[in-house]
């Protein structure tokens, strides 16, 4: 359980880390920004899966259920930080 949340959580953490940088770039590097948050998001998280699953450490089905469920409860709070961080980046 706790492997797979944590799994969820850092790449959530890291995925934010371009909407850092949006105030700098231009209007189009923020819609790349954006994409790119969640696709680095999803990447962590595909790559966590697979090594952790090849070294099996963990019961694989639990493991599955925890990331996935922890997942679609962090993607809502991560889109509306992509959302606040893009509008506050286009209104100032």
């Amino acid at each position: 359980m706790l492997v797979g949340i944590g799994l969820s959580a850092i790449a959530s953490l890291l995925g934010g880390l371009p909407i850092l940088r949006i105030e700098l770039r231009g209007e189009r590097a923020r819609v790349q920004d954006v994409m790119g948050s969640l696709v680095i998001r999803l990447f962590l998280v595909l790559a966590g899966l697979l090594s952790v699953i090849l070294v099996g450490e963990v019961e694989r089905t639990p493991f599955l259920v925890w990331v996935g469920l922890s997942y679609l409860l962090l993607l809502p709070i991560d889109i509306r930080y992509v959302l606040r961080g893009s509008r506050g980046a286009a209104g100032g």
